[in-house]
């Protein structure tokens, strides 16, 4: 498995790709599929950090976009566990697995 460690800082805008393959490694066609990003600050953890679902303009590119905005991000600092998940047609896929989201504090202050 591939190490998608991933960093912010505190109440910024973060934006991320996905491009979803099968096990032989051709691209997978979203259509009809949903993807979505969840973040909890352990496995096991019953609250949400941040979830955000992709935007998928092209489903035969297997690609996902997620923007995270500063109300997703304006998180405490730490560490979380995320995944990402695709959706679609009564089935559902863990695409990304139990990686680690790094939240860090900015210097500048925004109100």
């Amino acid at each position: 498995m591939t190490d998608n460690k991933m960093e912010l800082v505190r109440g910024d805008t973060k934006n991320f790709y996905v491009v979803v393959k099968d096990q032989d490694g051709n691209i997978f066609d979203l259509n009809g599929y949903t993807m979505t990003f969840t973040a909890r600050s352990s496995y096991s953890s019953d609250e949400i950090a941040i979830t955000a679902t992709a935007t998928i303009s092209s489903p035969s590119s297997g690609r996902g976009d997620f923007e995270l905005t500063t109300d997703d991000t304006d998180i405490l600092e730490g560490i979380y566990k995320y995944d990402v998940q695709i959706d679609g047609g009564g089935k559902r896929y863990t695409v990304v697995r139990n990686q680690e989201l790094e939240v860090t504090p900015g210097v500048t202050q925004n109100p």
